[in-house]
């Protein structure tokens, strides 16, 4: 997770405990690598992310809408460019 959405692993990790200890989700070991784990929603924390997402979803829709095709194509770009370029950067850098 951290790796696709570049942010520090400390940071999902403080997010999932967070969530886990709230009961929205249960972290469960992965069948091949006891070291990943597998992000399941609980009964309350599908319920939770069902009352917010609606929202969250209409108000995403209502940007682009405002924005128009052709930003948002400009803005799928510019998002992938900056992520090639940042992983680029990030390989040139390490030791």
């Amino acid at each position: 997770m951290s790796q696709r959405w570049l942010i520090p692993k400390q940071t999902v990790n403080m997010i999932l405990k967070d969530f886990e200890n709230k009961k929205l989700v249960e972290l469960l070991p992965m069948q091949g690598d006891k070291r990943n784990k597998s992000i399941q929603f609980t009964a309350a924390g599908r319920e939770y992310a069902d009352t917010i997402l609606p929202a969250f979803r209409k108000a995403e829709l209502a940007a682009i809408q405002r924005m128009g095709l052709e930003r948002m194509h400009r803005l799928s770009e510019d998002g992938a460019l900056f992520i090639k370029l940042f992983q680029e950067a990030e390989r040139s850098s390490l030791p």
